[in-house]
């Protein structure tokens, strides 16, 4: 099911509950919110795969928020049973896993990065880190 918001004049969110994820729709002039949310500069479209990321700076964000609860392999929540965050963030689209890692997983404890005050950049490098982690 989807179910569709609009906040007149900035963004629309399309909300897909058989998924758990949400679709954004920039509607702002506002040059600011557009570099907020904008994640151009750090996905290669082309390609759907993150365009520079810092594994080195990823793994130490990695290691200090998600281990806990992932596990520092990646292993400890298996999704499907059988698949670890490693194996997810390779299957499933870039822009997908980078939205769930800056807005968190709805309905779990999964923190925000962006509550936490991690830039687009720390997201992305957490993600390329994560994404060399096994399945």
């Amino acid at each position: 099911m989807k179910t569709t918001i609009e906040i007149p004049d900035i963004i629309t969110f399309t909300i897909c509950t058989d998924h758990n994820y949400v679709i954004f729709s920039i509607t702002s002039q506002n040059p600011g919110f557009i570099e907020w949310i904008n994640d151009t500069p750090y996905v290669d479209y082309a390609i759907g795969e993150l365009a520079s990321p810092n594994t080195s700076h990823g793994k130490v964000l990695y290691e200090g928020t998600c281990t806990a609860c992932h596990g520092s392999d990646g292993r400890q929540i298996l999704f499907d049973g059988t698949l670890g965050v490693g194996g997810i963030a390779r299957d499933e689209p870039t822009v997908e896993i980078l939205h769930k890692i800056r807005s968190g997983q709805p309905g779990t404890s999964m923190p925000s990065a962006i509550v936490n005050g991690w830039s687009i950049q720390d997201s992305v490098d957490v993600l390329g880190y994560i994404k060399t982690l096994p399945d």
